[in-house]
């Protein structure tokens, strides 16, 4: 996940370095198949880069209402597609609208920085709800739990 400028100027030339490579691609297979199948990795790459880009700029944007609307549409604890917004990437989008670098969200919470990078992985699911709650809080955005978020585990 794009969480800083300089993260956004280098994922924005691998972007361009990725789309000269399915031209390259293209150029050399002609069917249709044919380059769905050679260019299917690096399409992949390319939808992804791009989805990371587009939710940094809605997040550079400071609108957190788009942001808890993106939340809402695709937001997962334990994101099974590629289309899902991890829990952490979205609290580094969430400080990223609010114009605050780690250092900033840390000192605000009383924490190290590393434990805000900690958070913000991707791959991070070890939130107690009490911090949840709170990054959330000093990001501008309240937790609720209610009625009908549960069901059965299988």
């Amino acid at each position: 996940m794009t969480k800083n400028e300089q993260q956004f100027r280098i994922t924005n030339a691998k972007l361009a370095d990725m789309s000269a490579r399915l031209d390259r691609i293209r150029a050399k297979y002609p069917k249709q198949a044919d380059f769905r199948f050679y260019s299917e990795t690096t399409r992949n790459q390319v939808e992804q880069m791009q989805r990371e880009l587009d939710w940094y700029a809605l997040a550079k944007e400071g609108d957190v209402d788009k942001l808890i609307a993106l939340w809402n549409e695709r937001g997962s604890l334990h994101p099974k597609s590629k289309d899902d917004l991890a829990l952490g990437d979205f609290l580094a989008l969430l400080r990223v609208a609010r114009g605050m670098r780690q250092e900033d969200l840390a000192k605000t919470l009383g924490i190290e920085q590393a434990h805000v990078a900690r958070y913000e992985r991707h791959d991070y699911t070890s939130y107690s709800l009490d911090n949840l709650d709170r990054v959330l809080g000093a990001l501008g955005v309240r937790l609720t739990l209610g009625k009908g978020l549960l069901e059965r585990a299988a």
